[in-house]
């Protein structure tokens, strides 16, 4: 029998062999065995930050998960990593609680030290993310220009990377989108001619802005830049997010043939991507599906909704798709299912800044659906203030003509106008056709009288 501190020695050096070898969940796990935790969090500090530039977060969730509970509430870096994989998990009171740890974690260390400024530096892009999900600008806006200010720009680094992201979102919404592109183009365009990892950061932050703004040639010129230059299997997060802006382009103006290829792609890489994002993919080809009449198509693809979101085992993306089904039931008249459903849905996952289809603007329609028409209606009028508010395009021009199509299903024909009227001259320059060809018979008289008016 060997003794305690031989065992150790020997899981110490077969984790220094496999990480030797780039075999970083061995070195991990041999690391644990040694009961070393300290050594343990060592190997994965070393490797954490390139797991993040490679979105690698299921791996790093996996890698997390081998630390005994302990391990994981009680190391900053730990803390940290599981803090930006929450809010890829859409799990935002979980990610809140992990940012409060960290900065009681971080009390302890002295703060003017490089790397600990570093850790400082993750911190306040934790908080600048969190700040942009609650709709606090400002705060997001002053977070983000902390964490620049102490996370290193001369190497890749995923947490600075994102709060540029976070950072100029912030700044579109404050109405300065011009500021925005320019700081998208100060921080990556030099280095991009040179490293391909700075191009894609590059055309996934300009993606990020063009869906607040829903300019779906943007989105589609940058989208399949993005796509091509990528590759799931290096950087899954950014090629989802490249597929997403071409599918998401592709649909709002109207070009349904084109959304098929890229979804079968998607399907063979599905565990890899942010799972958000690959949801709400799988929720566009449903609605391609709807608008051409495919129903055998359309009837397996919410089978496959389904069963990924229980594959993915995430509650918040559970009650994503449940939303989704209740506004696929709406869309058909199958009001009964839609209320069958509704208990089980997430109408108010997160700000619906990125994606077309909008779960709360589903909620809207179900209370005029069920006879409850002025709590829908008041709360439309406050979606469509808050996308005012934040410049959101999508949200505003689907908002209106919401508000259009429950005017002319009262009769009030003349108060459908104005903001059926709106919304057509703010998709006008944006491409956006769709959420025009959805809204059903109800308002084609309208359409007609403002066109000929036109």
């Amino acid at each position: 029998y060997f003794s305690k501190e031989a065992v150790e020695r020997l899981y110490k050096a077969a984790s220094g062999w496999f990480e030797e070898n780039k075999m970083f969940e061995d070195a991990l796990i041999n690391a644990i065995r040694s009961e070393d935790i300290p050594f343990a969090v060592a190997v994965f500090n070393r490797h954490r930050i390139e797991l993040f530039n490679h979105d690698r977060i299921h791996r790093l969730n996996r890698f997390i998960a081998l630390f005994p509970s302990e391990a994981r509430s009680n190391y900053l870096e730990i803390v940290l990593s599981s803090a930006m994989l929450q809010n890829y998990y859409a799990n935002f009171s979980d990610m809140a609680k992990s940012i409060r740890r960290a900065e009681e974690l971080f009390k302890a260390l002295e703060p003017h030290k490089p790397y600990e400024r570093k850790l400082l530096g993750e911190i306040h892009c934790l908080k600048n993310i969190m700040s942009f999900k609650s709709g606090d600008m400002e705060q997001s806006l002053f977070h983000a220009e902390k964490a620049l200010e102490l996370l290193p720009g001369d190497e890749p680094y995923f947490q600075r990377e994102s709060s540029v992201a976070y950072y100029t979102m912030a700044l579109y919404i404050k109405g300065a989108k011009h500021k925005a592109l320019q700081k998208v183009d100060s921080e990556f365009k030099k280095l991009a001619s040179a490293n391909p990892y700075y191009k894609m950061r590059w055309l996934q932050a300009r993606c990020c802005i063009h869906f607040l703004e829903g300019n779906t040639d943007l989105m589609r010129t940058d989208g399949e830049v993005l796509k091509t230059l990528t590759a799931p299997d290096l950087f899954p997060g950014a090629w989802v997010m490249g597929v997403y802006s071409l599918t998401a382009s592709h649909y709002m103006s109207n070009r349904l043939d084109k959304i098929g290829p890229s979804h079968e792609e998607l399907k063979i890489h599905r565990y890899k991507g942010w799972p958000e994002w690959i949801m709400h993919l799988y929720f566009m080809k449903c609605l391609s599906d709807l608008a051409l009449g495919r129903w055998e198509e359309l009837d397996r693809e919410i089978v496959q909704c389904e069963l990924l979101a229980d594959e993915l085992g995430l509650e918040s993306i559970k009650g994503l798709e449940k939303a989704f089904q209740v506004e696929l039931f709406l869309r058909k008249g199958d009001i009964d299912s839609a209320v069958a459903v509704s208990p089980f849905a997430n109408y108010n996952l997160q700000p619906s800044y990125w994606f077309y289809y909008i779960p709360e603007l589903t909620r809207v329609k179900l209370l005029i659906q069920t006879h409850m028409e002025e709590e829908g209606k008041k709360l439309l009028k406050n979606l469509i203030l808050s996308a005012r508010k934040f410049h959101n395009n999508n949200l505003l021009i689907q908002g209106l003509a919401l508000q259009a199509l429950i005017y002319a299903g009262e009769s009030q024909y003349e108060q459908a106008k104005k903001p059926l009227c709106e919304a057509l001259t703010l998709s006008k320059d944006l491409n956006h056709k769709r959420t025009f060809l959805d809204l059903g018979n109800a308002v084609i008289p309208l359409l007609k009288e403002i066109g000929e008016a036109q």
